[in-house]
């Protein structure tokens, strides 16, 4: 066996992918070096965090929304039961302003 070779990366393709056609993008193909992924990597790291920080309002909820909202007993999360010291708040998504379920109020579940 020949242990004297060696990989040599030749480049990379990425894109992004998301169910929101604005923040996705088309494929990007480099060849050469890896710094030049790593540079592209710390930039889309940074345009990720951006789009995830937005913080749009929850859009106003439907009447069916209302009434799953008021009935649900449990996370939709964590399936731990709503209480006094532990309430149901309306979880939605901070990009689309979409109610999503109901959710307890312990943080855990939001970090990610």
């Amino acid at each position: 066996m020949n242990y004297s070779n060696k990989y040599q990366v030749s480049g990379f393709c990425v894109y992004r992918m998301t169910e929101y056609t604005q923040y996705s993008t088309k494929r990007i193909e480099w060849p050469g070096p890896m710094t030049k992924f790593y540079d592209y990597i710390m930039q889309e790291s940074q345009v990720i965090s951006d789009i995830l920080s937005k913080q749009v309002d929850m859009m106003p909820l439907t009447k069916q929304e209302k009434e799953d909202f008021r009935a649900a007993t449990n996370c939709e999360c964590c399936k731990e039961t709503f209480t006094a010291t532990n309430p149901k708040v309306r979880h939605h998504n901070h990009i689309s302003g979409q109610f999503l379920y109901a959710a307890c109020n312990n943080k855990w579940w939001m970090v990610v």
